[in-house]
């Protein structure tokens, strides 16, 4: 943590509050539809993912299933950027 004085302290939400505002200014606007259409297709994505997970469910034992799933909710989605539970990184 960065030690500050009173006055910078004082400062900070501040900074903070406009950073957060310019972000969602600069953010662009999605329309009625393409929002529509975005949650359509996240649907399909979990629709997909379910229907894989649960294949991979019937061929793997139940630890594998077990260390898969670990892998997928502790390294950034099965990417491996710096799970502990897969053996990429042992």
């Amino acid at each position: 943590m960065v030690n500050t004085d009173s006055a910078q302290t004082a400062r900070t939400p501040m900074v903070q509050q406009l950073l957060h505002s310019q972000m969602i200014n600069s953010r662009p606007q999605l329309t009625d539809a393409q929002k529509k259409e975005m949650d359509a297709k996240m649907k399909e994505d979990k629709a997909n993912r379910d229907a894989y997970n649960k294949e991979l469910k019937a061929i793997l034992s139940s630890d594998q299933y077990s260390t898969y799933e670990k892998c997928m909710n502790n390294c950034n989605g099965g990417k491996h950027k710096g799970c502990k539970n897969c053996d990429k990184h042992k």
